[in-house]
C-alpha cells in the first residue's frame, strides 16, 4: 500500500460504520509506523501482543484474532476504494436503491443523471457497454411498473444493448483466445463465433468503433488475408484512438506487435520496422505501463532489442535511459545489464559485452537462453574457440535439464545450435569454398533464435 492508501486506511478505521474495535485501528498505527519496511523488532509479535494487551501476563490467541480481524478490514477497505472508483457502479446501485424505495420522481432524475454520465464518457470498453445494458434494464424494469400501457422504446434499447456489450465481449475474448492459440499452441472451443462474425458482417454494430476493431483483429487472427488485415487494423487503431479505451487500445496494439513477431519468425523482416513504429506509438499514447509507476520489463527489454536491430542507436539508448527507473524495483538492474551487453554486442563491442554479460544475474529461463545465446555469439566474435565450445555445450545442457522452456523455444534454440556449430566449422575451414549448402539452410530457416545474425554472419563468409 502507498503512503496515501494507508492515510486513507487509517481514517477508513475510525469510522464506526465500518468498525468498532479499537484495538484493530491501535495495531493498523503500530505497523504503519515502520512503513515501507517493516522489519523492525517493534514489530516481533511478542513486543506487539505486550503493547496491544498490556492487561495480559500471558500470550494467548488474542493477536492472532485482531490481526486477522484487521486483515478483513484493510480487504473491505480495498472493496471500498474500488466501488468509489465505479461511478458508473455507483450510479447502477443507486437507482436500484430508489426503485426499491419506490422512489419514482428521484429514480427518474438519477436514471437520467446516470445515462448523461455514461454519454458523456467519449471513450468505450467492454465495462463501459455493459453498464449501458445495465442501465437499459432498469429503465425497462421501470417502465413495466410505472409506464406498462405506455408506448416506448426502452425494450428495443435493452436488445440493442445487449447484443452491443455481448458481441464486443464475444469478440474480444475469441480474439485473445486465438491470439493466445497461437503463442502456446491451446485448443479452445470458440461456440457462437463464425456465426457472430457472420452477424457482425451483416449488421449496423460493424460501425461500433470496438467492435470493428475486435472483428478485424479475429479476421487477422483467423488468417484470412492475415497482412490486409493487420494494415486495416492498424489503420483502424489510429483512427479509433481516442473513441477506445486505453487498457483495451493497448491489448489491440500488444497482438499486432504478437502479430508482427509470428511474421518475422516465418521470414518477413520487413514486418521489424512495423513492430518499431508500433512501439513508438504505445510510448506516445502511453500505453506501456502495467501499472501508474512500472512497466513490464519484458516490454522494456522487447522494445530495446527491436530497435537495436533496426540499429536505431541513438534512439534506443535514450529509451534505455529514460524508462529505466520505471520498470520494477527487483529487476531494474539486470534487465538493464543484459541490454547494455545486447547494445554493445550491436555496435561491434565484444570485450564490453562480455564485461556486461559477467555482471548480469539470471532473472528466469527466458533470459537465462538469452544470455546464452549471446555468450555464444561473442565467442563466436571474438574467436575464442574454447569458450565458444563451452558456451554451446552449457546451452544444449540447459535446453535439456529446464522444463520451464517451451517446446518452441526448445526447438528454435536447438536450431541456432545446429547452424552456429556449422557456421564456426566453415569460418575455421577456409579452404572449403563451397558455402551453398550452409546459405540454403540458413536462408530456409524458420522458428531460429539469432536467424538475422546467422544470415550476416554466413554472408560475410561468402564475401
Amino acid at each position: 500500500m502507498s503512503k496515501e492508501e494507508l492515510n486513507s486506511m487509517g481514517k477508513f478505521l475510525v469510522s464506526p460504520i465500518f468498525n468498532t474495535n479499537e484495538k484493530a485501528t491501535q495495531l493498523f498505527h503500530l505497523i504503519k509506523a515502520h512503513h515501507p519496511r517493516y522489519d523492525s523488532p517493534d514489530l516481533s509479535k511478542d513486543e506487539v501482543f505486550r503493547v496491544i494487551f498490556p492487561e495480559k501476563k500471558v500470550a494467548d490467541s488474542s493477536l492472532r484474532a485482531l490481526m486477522s480481524q484487521l486483515t478483513n478490514l484493510v480487504s473491505s477497505f480495498f472493496a471500498f476504494q474500488e466501488y468509489n472508483s465505479r461511478k458508473f457502479l455507483k450510479n447502477e446501485l443507486l437507482v436500484l436503491s430508489l426503485m426499491d424505495r419506490n422512489l419514482v420522481d428521484l429514480l427518474r432524475k438519477s436514471l437520467q443523471s446516470a445515462q448523461r454520465e455514461l454519454d458523456k464518457h467519449h471513450t468505450r470498453n467492454t465495462d463501459i457497454y455493459f453498464s449501458m445494458f445495465r442501465l437499459s434494464v432498469i429503465s425497462f424494469e421501470h417502465d413495466i411498473v410505472y409506464k406498462n400501457r405506455e408506448p416506448g422504446l426502452s425494450l428495443k434499447k435493452v436488445v440493442n444493448d445487449l447484443d452491443t456489450f455481448f458481441i464486443s465481449s464475444k469478440l474480444r475474448y475469441s480474439a485473445a483466445a486465438l491470439n493466445r492459440q497461437s503463442v502456446i499452441e491451446e485448443e479452445l472451443n470458440l461456440s457462437l463465433f463464425e456465426e457472430i462474425l457472420d452477424h457482425v458482417q451483416e449488421s449496423d454494430l460493424k460501425q461500433v468503433p470496438l467492435i470493428k476493431l475486435y472483428y478485424s483483429m479475429c479476421l487477422m487472427l483467423l488468417g484470412r488475408n492475415s497482412e490486409q488485415q493487420f494494415f486495416e487494423l492498424r489503420r483502424l487503431t489510429r483512427e479509433h484512438r481516442t473513441s477506445v479505451d486505453r487498457l483495451e487500445l493497448s491489448q489491440v496494439y500488444t497482438v499486432l506487435v504478437n502479430y508482427c513477431l509470428m511474421r518475422l519468425k516465418e521470414g518477413k523482416e520487413e514486418f521489424l520496422r512495423e513492430m518499431f513504429n508500433l512501439y513508438q506509438e504505445m510510448i506516445e499514447f502511453q500505453l506501456l505501463k502495467r501499472s501508474v509507476k512500472n512497466m513490464s520489463p519484458h516490454m522494456y527489454r522487447n522494445i530495446a532489442m527491436v530497435a537495436m536491430r533496426l540499429k536505431e542507436f541513438e534512439w534506443v539508448e535514450n529509451f534505455m535511459e529514460s524508462y529505466r527507473n520505471k520498470i520494477e524495483q527487483g529487476h531494474r538492474k539486470d534487465v538493464y545489464h543484459y541490454l547494455k551487453a545486447a547494445l554493445s554486442f550491436e555496435k561491434g563491442d565484444y570485450d564490453r559485452t562480455k564485461e556486461y554479460l559477467i555482471d548480469f544475474q539470471l532473472i528466469d529461463a527466458f533470459y537465462h537462453l538469452h544470455w546464452k545465446i549471446l555468450m555464444i555469439k561473442t565467442s563466436y566474435e571474438l574467436n575464442e574457440t574454447s569458450a565458444f565450445d563451452s558456451a554451446i555445450e552449457a546451452l544444449r545442457i540447459y535446453l535439456l535439464r529446464e522444463k520451464s522452456v517451451s517446446r518452441s523455444n526448445i526447438q528454435s534454440c536447438q536450431r541456432f545450435v545446429s547452424l552456429v556449430k556449422k557456421l564456426n566449422r566453415r569460418k575455421h575451414s577456409p579452404q572449403d569454398k563451397d558455402l551453398g549448402p550452409l546459405i540454403k539452410e540458413i536462408e530456409e530457416s524458420t522458428n531460429t533464435a539469432a536467424l538475422p545474425w546467422l544470415r550476416c554472419k554466413v554472408a560475410e563468409l561468402k564475401k
